[in-house]
């Protein structure tokens, strides 16, 4: 093993081993103990605990009643194609939109069948109180009206550890007639809460286009399930929300009871789909501005009328740009050198005859490198320009008689190509030795 990765796995491993040691601590000092007799319980289809509802939503299944989940806000598009809402003691609040569509929904036809702090929420709705022992609910005993309630608060809470089994009560032979009683003998609600119908109570905010309410199941305790005509549909409102939860549909008659429910509301109802809200315990999400554009494309003619457009934009442009044939192969590029425009430039001068142009060009360059080199002016005497170059008396004399001789060369002077040549190799000469000797000692 390289001496790299041996010491990743000794930081992997130290990692490993810190993490162990500070879950155990966290274990050992009571920071992880499972907190179920406080959490609240939590009404949802996907819940597999006490609480849960997916033994109800299978049962529904199981005799073909097209149970499905609803994971967006009940507004208009969402209820569309829905039967029956059931709306069992959501913990998330209802918005006032949703609360008007809802509203309208079930005045056009509708059935929405609510529990707990839905059908507080919607009590302006339905206008069905409810009770506790022949106690109304929002007295002074239990505190102001909350539609949502802290569930740690609410007294009608069932501890979900240690979860009692619920007692049976017999149903009543004057209550076995009503919609809902039909095969149930007794039924196990774990708790006492019962619906309030007295005739004040039903006048009391009460929608202009309601009904009369109509109790659809009847124990020994009191009303357990009742309904109201809210236009042309229905709100059934289920005093007890763990009536047919997980731990509680199999005893006695519940499931009965349960499949009673479901079967009279989706008879009421324009369609035969049940949709269980679970938006509000937290499924699903808001569409987004991508999502409602997305849907815009697919879902109208102007959509679907830009995507052709646009999938014959791009084919064209496809066309456009498709190779045919066999690639071009790579042209090889040669790399010019730097001396190939002094060659062509030196070439045009002498075929122009141009020496003496050439040559003032070329002293002009040799001065300046002198000057930076020797601190001095570029027209300086030749004389205070080699001293000032070189200390070396003979490189000092030849460089001021090569000055000398070349600084008298005008652009339009006349000069051999052997005097070129001449001059030309006299400064290469003196720029090795003078200049790049200066260079090197610096």
């Amino acid at each position: 093993m390289a001496r790299g990765n041996r010491s990743d796995y000794i930081i992997l491993g130290s990692l490993v081993g810190m993490t162990a040691v500070i879950i155990a601590l966290m274990v050992f000092s009571g920071q992880l103990e499972r907190k179920g007799a406080d959490s609240p319980p939590v009404h949802t289809t996907y819940g597999t605990n006490d609480s849960g509802l997916l033994a109800w939503f299978l049962l529904l299944e199981r005799f073909d009643f097209e149970p499905r989940r609803t994971h967006r806000l009940l507004h208009a598009e969402t209820l569309q194609d829905v039967g029956v809402v059931l709306a069992i003691d959501p913990p998330v609040r209802y918005l006032p939109p949703e609360r008007r569509d809802l509203a309208h929904w079930v005045r056009n036809g509708g059935v929405l069948l609510c529990a707990g702090r839905a059908a507080r929420a919607l009590h302006e709705l339905h206008g069905i109180g409810l009770a506790r022992q022949g106690t109304r609910y929002g007295t002074d005993e239990y505190g102001e009206d909350d539609e949502y309630e802290d569930a740690h608060d609410s007294p009608y809470r069932v501890e979900a550890s240690a979860r009692p089994v619920a007692a049976a009560t017999a149903v009543p032979a004057h209550a076995a007639a009503l919609p809902l009683a039909a095969g149930v003998e007794a039924v196990a609600f774990p708790g006492p809460r019962v619906l309030e119908i007295d005739t004040a109570f039903e006048n009391t905010g009460s929608p202009p286009d309601a009904g009369e309410i109509e109790p659809l199941f009847v124990d020994a305790h009191g009303v357990r399930i009742a309904a109201r005509r809210i236009g042309r549909g229905w709100v059934i409102v289920l005093a007890e929300p763990d009536a047919f939860a997980n731990a509680h549909i199999g005893q006695s008659d519940n499931a009965v009871l349960a499949t009673n429910l479901a079967a009279h509301a989706a008879h009421l109802a324009p369609h035969r789909t049940l949709a269980y809200d679970e938006y509000h315990f937290g499924y699903g999400g808001q569409e987004t501005g991508f999502t409602l554009l997305l849907k815009l494309l697919v879902a109208s003619p102007a959509g679907w009328g830009v995507l052709v457009v646009t999938a014959a934009g791009g084919l064209w442009l496809y066309l456009r740009g498709r190779r045919f044939g066999a690639r071009y192969p790579d042209l090889l590029t040669r790399k010019r050198s730097k001396l190939e425009y002094v060659y062509s430039v030196g070439a045009t001068y002498r075929s122009a005859g141009a020496n003496g142009l050439a040559l003032w060009l070329l002293v002009r360059r040799f001065r300046r490198r002198l000057a930076m080199i020797g601190g001095r002016g570029e027209a300086e005497a030749p004389e205070r320009l080699a001293a000032s170059v070189t200390a070396d008396v003979e490189l000092r004399g030849r460089l001021r008689a090569l000055l000398e001789s070349v600084d008298s060369v005008r652009p339009r002077t006349r000069l051999s190509a052997g005097d070129f040549r001449a001059h030309l190799k006299s400064m290469a000469e003196l720029e090795r030795e003078i200049l790049h000797g200066t260079s090197r000692r610096e």
